[in-house]
This record gives C-alpha cells, structure tokens and sequence, in this order.
C-alpha cells in the first residue's frame, strides 16, 4: 500500500511537472511571438518614419528646384524686359533724331521755297 501511494503520489508529481512545463514553455512562446510582433511593429513604424524623413527631404529639394528655378526665370524676365526697354528707348531716341532731320530738311526746303517765291 505504501508503495502505491509512493507511486500514485510520483505519477501526481510527474503530472503537475509536466503541466507546470508546458505551461512555462506557452507563456515562453507567446513572450516570444508578443516580442516579435513588438519588433515588427517598431521595425514598421521606424520604416515609415524614414519613408517619411525622406519623402519631406525629397519635397524640400523639389520646393529649393522650383525656387530656384523661379529665380532664374525672374532673372530672365527681367533681362528680357531691360533689353526690350532699351531697344525701345533707343528706337524712340532713333526715332527723335530722324523727325527732327526731318523737320530740319522741311524748314530748309520751306524756306528755299520762300527765297525762290521772293526771286
């Protein structure tokens, strides 16, 4: 009889072990799993961060291009628009000058007329 009991209570034992065993190695293996679901959630989120560190890195250079660019063509502009103006100031002083050679040689026949009427 004791050494039934002795057996009965080794079987008991080994029973509760083993539960405590396999209770021990699925707390384990979801520790294991939740930590790896952490890495991957923390492994994503830093992606998107640098996906979005990068986007607005991308955006800035677009932004300075098109500043840039808008400068040059300002520049241009404002080359062209002088260049424009000067033709036309000079083509006003041209046009100045040969109205009034013109006027000149209209006094002078005007006035030959007249000398010639007198005659």
């Amino acid at each position: 009889e004791e050494e039934e009991a002795r057996r009965k209570a080794e079987e008991e034992s080994k029973k509760k072990s083993n539960i405590a065993t396999r209770m021990f190695s699925a707390a384990a293996a979801l520790a294991i799993s939740s930590n790896a679901a952490k890495a991957s959630v923390a492994s994503r989120k830093l992606a998107e961060e640098e996906a979005k560190r990068k986007s607005a890195e991308e955006e800035e250079a677009r932004r300075k291009a098109e500043e840039e660019s808008k400068k040059k063509s300002n520049i241009a502009t404002r080359m062209f628009s002088a260049a424009a103006a000067l033709a036309i100031s000079s083509n006003a002083a041209k046009a100045s000058v040969a109205s009034r050679k013109l006027a000149e040689e209209e006094a002078k026949r005007k006035s030959a007329e007249e000398e010639e009427a007198r005659r």
